[in-house]
């Protein structure tokens, strides 16, 4: 693999104009790019996080990790009424964590990425794994 030209093994260097990443040193330019892409990670971390910090969202990402699911199945899972449900479901589609597919009168819903699965099975597997007939619907 071929290093890039703002890397340097300078360490030297390091110490007076440039940050120390795995024994390389990242010039200035490179840093902002990197404080950049920190920044939109974190941006979009925080959203993640924020949807899922409702219980009721997070149960519905849980039953959605099983597949695609239509808003009755949904309401009838979660147990929420049907205004609330669509409230929840309005918050996670504007944060782009679901998506929908009509089919006829019917929409359906599933995850939109791979973001939401991952913090979902690792939330299962510290709270849910050992509990018998538990609420966590992540299997």
């Amino acid at each position: 693999m071929e290093t890039p030209e703002f890397w340097s093994c300078n360490l030297e260097v390091s110490r007076i104009s440039g940050i120390v990443y795995s024994g390389f040193v990242v010039g200035a330019e490179s840093v902002d790019m990197e404080l950049e892409k920190l920044q939109d990670s974190a941006r979009r971390a925080s959203t993640l996080l924020k949807a899922m910090s409702n219980e009721h969202r997070l149960m519905i990402l849980c039953q959605l990790l099983h597949g695609e699911k239509s808003v009755g199945e949904l309401e009838r899972l979660i147990g929420l009424s049907q205004s609330a449900l669509s409230q929840h479901l309005a918050r996670l589609r504007r944060d782009n964590l679901v998506q929908t597919r009509r089919q006829a009168q019917t929409i359906h819903y599933s995850l939109a990425g791979h973001e939401a699965s991952a913090v979902i099975n690792t939330l299962y597997g510290l709270y849910c794994a050992k509990e018998v007939g538990g609420g966590c619907a992540a299997a």
